[in-house]
């Protein structure tokens, strides 16, 4: 249902690229769901319920279709490459609303099984910590803001993943101030870094911007700072230098907006 919500509204321009788009994102949530449908009808098969608790009791293969499905579903990992490109062809508003909430779509189950399964709570972690660093790999080099904050959903959804105990916080903290940071660069006057920096903005949109990006940084007395302390204290001593060097590399990407003027 928010698959076809948001083909919609990406849709509404009716132009050949958000038609286009729009299309693409209904296939891919489509087949990942169809992965997801079969996973859950094995489950089902194996324990006449569609219980998350059957999880402990399913085969192997419907576990892998359920990942499968929703790992493509929430953009995790390699098949986050699909974001970007929805995000920056769609409408700002569109795109404050898929990367504050839509994408979440495929994030609750992961953790759901995460915290249900013993065994799956290493590998989605897993899954956090490769998301994070292959996300900011892309943001810290991109050049247009609405792509580099496309990536930088995919950082934060590793994040999420990575402490699967605490992500609540942070997934509210994130939808808020990302649907935030792509309304405000929704009204600046170019998309490209370069071009921005030989044009005046206002001080009242450039403040917004920097406090919006200094509480995605984790910067103290924000909203985002709480959520990533949270999110550190609940991390496993393998994940720590991986997911501290996925925050600097969000610090640095974000520093694109602080040094505009």
């Amino acid at each position: 249902v928010i698959s076809i919500a948001a083909f919609l509204v990406i849709a509404y321009p009716r132009s050949d690229r958000s038609l286009w788009v729009a299309l693409r994102y209904l296939f891919i949530s489509n087949v990942a769901m169809l992965f997801y449908l079969i996973g859950a009808v094995l489950v089902y098969k194996a324990n006449n319920s569609f219980a998350f608790a059957g999880l402990k009791g399913a085969p192997p293969e419907a576990l892998a279709l359920i990942l499968m499905g929703l790992l493509v579903k929430g953009g995790i990992f390699v098949s986050g490459l699909w974001l970007p490109m929805t995000h920056s062809e769609s409408e700002t508003s569109v795109s404050a609303l898929m990367s504050g909430v839509v994408v979440k779509a495929g994030i609750f189950p992961l953790l759901r099984c995460a915290l249900i399964l013993e065994d799956l709570d290493g590998l989605i972690r897993l899954f956090g910590v490769l998301t994070a660093i292959f996300g900011v790999s892309y943001a810290v080099f991109e050049k247009d803001s609405k792509r580099m904050l496309a990536f930088s959903t995919i950082v934060q959804l590793g994040f999420i993943l990575a402490a699967p105990l605490v992500s609540g916080f942070y997934t509210l903290t994130h939808g808020l101030v990302k649907s935030s940071l792509f309304l405000l660069v929704g009204v600046l006057p170019s998309r490209n870094f370069k071009e921005l920096q030989q044009q005046a903005i206002p001080n009242s949109l450039w403040i917004a911007i920097v406090i919006a990006s200094f509480s995605i940084s984790g910067f103290p007395l924000l909203s985002g700072f709480g959520a990533k302390a949270l999110t550190m204290k609940n991390l496993l001593p393998w994940q720590e230098v991986a997911i501290n060097l996925a925050a600097v590399g969000t610090a640095i990407a974000t520093a694109k907006f602080i040094f505009l003027p």
